[in-house]
Parts: C-alpha cells; structure tokens; sequence
C-alpha cells in the first residue's frame, strides 16, 4: 500500500472519529433538553447546536472528497502493481541483482560505485534517468515506450518514480527529482580525490554558521625558589567561525539514451560530479583570494604569504621546480615545528617530477627495477607527497610564489559541512532542448586558522621562490 493511501486513510478515520464525538455532543444537548421537560434551548445552546451542524456539513463534504480522493489512489495502485511484471527476466518486489545480462557486457570497469551492489546501483541510477526522460511531456505521468519499461524495472524493485514525479517534479524552472543510489557514489568519489576532504577532516556543523576551538597557546612553567609562590599560567583558545556556503554544479544530459549503456552513463556522471566538486573545494582552499569566484573563502596560499605569517616561509634559492635543491627542501622541513608528528608534501605533479623526483634519483643508488616500475607511493626523504593540481604546475619563474607545502594540514585547516552532497535531476530545466538537468549541491567551508606568525612557524610551511 502506497504511503499517499495509508495518510488519506488516516486522515478520513480521524475525520471520521471526529464526526462521531460531535453527533455525540448533539445527542448530549438533547438528551439535556428533553430532562428539562422538552424545554427550548437558550441562546448559548441554540449558538452550540448550530455550530456542530455546521461542522458536520462540513466534515461530510470533506469525507466525500477523500473518499473519491481514496478511490482514485487505489485506482493508480492498482495500475501500477498491474506495471509491476516481471521484466529482463526480473524478480520480486524489492529483491536485489536483476541487472539485465545485455547491459552488464556493455561497460568497463565501475569507478565511481563501490561494493557488492555497485553494478545494480550503477543500473539503478540509470533507470530513473530513462523513466524520467521517458514522461512524454513535463510533469505527465504518460511515457514513452523506453520510459515505460524502465518504470516497470523501478516499480518492481518499489522505486516508485510515478509517485515522485507527481509529488516532486512541478517547477518549471527545475522540477528537480532525488536520484536514488547516486549520491554515495559522488561522495565517495569527492574524498578520495580532494587533497582538502582526506588531510583537512570535515567538521560536520549544526548550524549556518558555527564556531570551533583551535589552541592558541599552551602552558607555561617557571623555576619557582622554596616556598615562593607559583606563577600561574592557562591554556589559550582561540575560535574559528565556519560559516556555510553553497557550492552547485548543473549539467545536461541528452534523452537519447540507450538502456544497454545506462551503466557507464551514470558511472561517468558520479565520476565528472565527483571530481567538479572536490576540484573547486581543493583549488579554494588552497587558493581563494576572498572574493565571490571562491565562496569568499581565502585560500592557503594567499593567506600565508600576506606578511603576517613570515616565520612559516621558507624562501628557495630559486624560482623554478627544475631547480630547486635538495637544501631548498630542506630548508623548508627544518622549519616545521616538532609538534607536528605527521607531516606531508603538498605539490603538483609536476611539481613533484621535476623537483622532488628529480632530486631522489639524481642522488644516486636507484636500482634498474625502481626506474622500469617507478615508485608506487610518492615520498621524499620518508615524508609522504601528496600532488594536487591545483596548486602551482608551471615550469617557469615562480618568483614571490608559495610553489609547495610541507607540514599537516589538519592542524592549519578546518573544512566545515553543514550539508553534504545532494543529488537532482529535472525533466524541466531543457525541456526545450529534449535534455535532463542534472544538479548537485552542497554547503561547506574552508578556513585557514594556524599558520603561525611573524615568529613561530605554524603547522605548516610553505617553500616561496626566490
């Protein structure tokens, strides 16, 4: 049974119930009346028994309405467990593993979902976008003959994109529908690939906008004579303010579309969102200038080298990653402070081939075998180096500019999420170009709280060139 049916029920037995508490309090009033040797009724009594005649007009008139509202439901179920056959050789009603065998041989390997039911939630995504591209014209329930079967599979599996489509889909500017399966898949993705998400941490808030405390200093101690007094001393907090922004990406999708290829077709979507998402929230935290481009989020590497951070710079003897030395880098690890027990290279890849490899390999002692196979987990000196493109990957002069990083972003950054990754999909939004709008959005933050100062170096250290 639907869940529209079960609430109009609910709601005409409540109706229903009320109806008879008020013929209950007529009968009262007369019963009153016909004790008191059938006398009339005074004007309170006259107001009273109006009133829940009234009531009552009314409440048959609504029961009659939900009736007829009941029977039209019960009308569409009935259709749609009529739908509910079975097809591509299917199974009953909520079991799982019925992707057809015709589609399983049409795809490569899956790299946006994961797990043991990756391939039927691939499958899955991709029927809800066929039935919704199938409606014949917006918000109809009508479809074509490709929609109608991927409904079918939907129905059967209690996916019922008919109820959403009329429940959810009626703004003509979006109309927009939740992909079932999907998100995972997005969000899975986004943290394996953003630099920020796996070093920073996200820090889930309750609220638009939310404060977090970060150490600012810790205690001190002081030689004391015999029995003089003790100065006290306190540990110092300071506070971060997250506040959230709204990050969304919209696409397009063509409805000729093809059953058999549903699967990569999703698989690509998850990846491309995936990877649209953790891209802009890498390249903002790492270089936001502020302004409205960057969710007026700045970024690490504007930040640090404003002035007020001098003691977590370390300044290179040149200007180019074909260049740099091996004491340049060094330079830049002596002055990260020892606090920090799990430090990290943070550079791009060609970064990290012309400088960091380079070095590693100049210096002697690499066997024939670590040439042909390379190095399966890129380090440096024992350090593990993390690429990300988003920070510089020009060969050329990179004078006055933070080229690297070194150090634990967790202790520098705090990422906030108020809402993660929601995923839509509209039949309206192209509908005059015969396409599906596909949108993602999220609210997040990123804010650089510790880069040390003009005189302690902070968690982490950036390597400027000359």
């Amino acid at each position: 049974m639907s869940k529209r049916l079960n609430k109009l029920r609910e709601k005409r037995g409540a109706m229903a119930d009320e109806l008879t508490g008020i013929i209950a309090k007529l009968d009262t009033i007369g019963d009153r009346l016909e004790t008191a040797d059938d006398r009339d009724p005074s004007d309170a009594e006259t107001a009273e028994i109006k009133g829940h005649k009234d009531r009552i007009a009314e409440l048959k008139a609504d029961l009659d309405k939900l009736d007829a509202d009941i029977a039209d439901e019960q009308r569409v179920e009935a259709a749609r467990a009529s739908a509910a056959v079975q097809v591509y050789g299917g199974t009953s009603p909520g079991q799982r593993g019925s992707v057809p065998a015709q589609a399983r041989h049409r795809y490569g390997v899956l790299k946006a979902f994961k797990g043991q039911n990756a391939e039927e939630d691939a499958y899955t995504s991709g029927m809800f976008l066929l039935a919704t591209l199938g409606r014949s014209a917006p918000g109809r329930l009508h479809l074509n003959a490709m929609g109608e079967r991927a409904a079918k599979w939907l129905i059967e599996r209690g996916i019922d994109v008919m109820t959403r489509a009329q429940n959810e889909g009626s703004n003509t500017a979006g109309g927009f529908l939740v992909i079932p399966a999907f998100e995972q898949a997005i969000i899975d993705l986004r943290e394996s690939y953003g630099t920020f998400r796996r070093h920073a941490g996200v820090t889930p808030m309750a609220s638009d906008t939310q404060s977090q405390p970060v150490r600012a200093s810790g205690l001190t101690a002081y030689w004391v004579n015999e029995a003089a007094q003790v100065t006290e001393s306190e540990k110092a907090w300071g506070q971060v303010t997250l506040t959230a922004k709204k990050l969304a990406a919209l696409s397009r999708f063509s409805s000729e579309l093809n059953e058999d290829a549903i699967i990569s077709i999703a698989d690509d979507l998850a990846r491309e969102m995936a990877y649209a998402f953790s891209l802009t929230e890498d390249n903002a935290g790492w270089n936001g200038d502020g302004t409205s481009t960057h969710g007026g989020i700045l970024g690490v590497r504007p930040k640090i080298i404003s002035g007020a951070h001098t003691a977590s710079v370390h300044t290179a003897s040149v200007a180019t990653f074909g260049t740099l030395t091996k004491g340049d880098l060094e330079g830049a690890m002596g002055k990260l402070p020892k606090y920090v027990t799990n430090p990290r290279w943070y550079i791009s890849n060609p970064g990290w081939v012309n400088a960091l490899m380079r070095i590693a390999t100049a210096a002697g002692g690499v066997t024939a075998t670590e040439m042909a196979n390379g190095i399966r987990t890129p380090s440096y000196l024992g350090y593990p180096v993390e690429t990300d493109q988003t920070l510089p990957k020009v060969l050329t002069s990179l004078t006055g500019v933070a080229m690297a990083f070194f150090g634990d972003l967790s202790l520098a950054v705090k990422m906030g999420e108020r809402r993660g990754i929601t995923i839509s999909l509209s039949d309206q939004r192209y509908w005059e170009f015969d396409q599906i709008g596909i949108r993602a959005t999220e609210r997040v933050d990123i804010v650089a709280h510790s880069l040390g100062s003009t005189t302690d170096a902070g968690p982490l250290i950036a390597l400027v060139g000359a």
